[in-house]
């Protein structure tokens, strides 16, 4: 026996009656656990193929289990394409009249609302069209005064041909001065009916130059001066942010002026940012595999890190010729205004792959263990089956399962790893 060997029996010697004097004084044990221990049913392999937890220990794992799923398989598919904005919300100026900007208002990235003031054209249409509604009422209010003065001389030849026909009774009037009397009344009537045909057409002259100024934007005028102006209003058809200014003060603007002399040139966009349209290019073999309402994901340089997501909204009913693609149109929320007509992003779109529907799991359910692919199936009674795998493709944090696992079952998920360390551990000769 060695010194030290010697010298640590002496030591215990020496304590141990002093322990057993303070037995009544020492700490009580902590309460043993009234749940099953783990067991482990050890393969020829070495590694347990059935695991035996308590509670316990299934909580300090986090053990959490989710079903086999057999559900269709998505695929990922990117497409580049740009933002559009809404046909719906989309409103182009013009100018209604002939000629010079006088004024502008408003300007590009301008936040506007419909029936807002954005510029102002200086034309003389404008006093042509004030001063042919203003002759129209005039005709008008002398078309009924003609049929006031028809209708008032209608009366006396009426009560002329009736005095005259009392007098002929008596024998004082001739029949000729009747028949006088008979023609001017009749002359009356034919004047009465000519001046309700003028006051007819003076009225339909006045609401047609009515209608022309409603269309111009302007208000009715009174027959006072200053009612009648040179200056039209050229106002925002849409709520919405002016995406295109093409005018500058001192410009021709009009319907029979542009830059091509061919058409009218537009003088403002104003569009609704709300909601943008992308329109994607999709491959014809691609398109079977979209949805009404199927949802895009978009990302953008602009936004680095932020995610878009946008709807299918209109599937594409001709396709391109020469690229063989279909036009898919998907709108997307706006509303933080991130988003520009013009503005290149790239769209991701899961469409469902062509087949039957494929059992899945999550792929953190997944562990090697001696080089083969296997999973733990839970099972009554706190116990884990370890089962081995054929493993097809992964897809999205998914792995497509081809044998070993049928639809439903329960596999686990969180906590996965820590009962691949226990099945190990009788390979290593700590299975106790």
């Amino acid at each position: 026996m060695s010194y030290k060997s010697l010298l640590k029996r002496l030591s215990l010697l020496v304590l141990l009656p002093l322990c057993t004097g303070c037995k009544s004084q020492s700490a009580p044990l902590p309460p043993v656990s009234t749940e099953p221990a783990q067991t482990a049913s050890v393969s020829a392999g070495g590694v347990a193929r059935l695991i035996q937890l308590n509670s316990r220990q299934e909580q300090l794992a986090n053990i959490r289990t989710v079903k086999a799923a057999d559900e269709p398989i998505t695929d990922k598919l990117d497409l580049s394409s740009a933002v559009e904005s809404t046909a719906s919300g989309t409103g182009t100026v013009y100018s209604p009249v002939n000629g010079i900007i006088s004024r502008i208002l408003a300007d590009v990235s301008d936040q506007v609302h419909r029936g807002q003031i954005m510029a102002y054209v200086n034309s003389p249409d404008l006093s042509d069209a004030q001063s042919a509604y203003l002759h129209s009422q005039a005709k008008l209010i002398e078309a009924r005064a003609q049929i006031g003065l028809t209708e008032t001389r209608k009366d006396l030849a009426i009560s002329n041909q009736d005095r005259l026909t009392g007098l002929k009774k008596e024998g004082i009037a001739s029949q000729r001065e009747v028949e006088i009397a008979r023609s001017q009344e009749a002359s009356t009537d034919a004047e009465l009916v000519a001046a309700k045909a003028n006051q007819a057409a003076a009225l339909a002259e006045l609401n047609a130059s009515k209608v022309k100024l409603d269309s111009l934007g302007l208000k009715v005028p009174t027959g006072k001066t200053s009612d009648v102006t040179s200056q039209l209003a050229i106002r925002s058809p849409v709520d919405g942010v002016i995406t295109q200014r093409n005018v500058n003060p001192g410009q021709m603007v009009g319907l029979s002026v542009s830059s091509n002399g061919s058409k009218a040139a537009a003088l403002f966009t104003v569009a609704d940012l709300r909601r943008v349209w992308v329109m994607l290019e999709v491959p014809q073999s691609e398109i079977s595999r979209l949805q009404l309402g199927a949802k895009v994901e978009f990302s953008s340089e602009v936004a680095p890190g932020k995610k878009f997501i946008g709807i299918v909204t209109r599937l594409g009913e001709n396709f391109d010729p020469a690229s063989r693609c279909a036009s898919v149109r998907t709108e997307i929320d706006n509303s933080n205004g991130i988003l520009k007509p013009g503005m290149m992003v790239i769209a991701t779109v899961r469409g469902r792959r062509p087949g039957s529907a494929q059992i899945t799991i999550p792929d953190k359910s997944l562990q090697r263990i001696n080089n083969k692919n296997c999973i733990f199936i839970a099972l009554p009674d706190h116990k884990y089956e370890l089962r081995e795998m054929t493993c097809g493709e992964r897809l999205e944090g998914k792995v497509i399962i081809k044998s070993g696992l049928k639809p439903h079952e329960p596999v686990v998920s969180d906590g996965s790893f820590f009962l691949k360390s226990e099945a190990v551990k009788s390979s290593m000769g700590g299975g106790d």
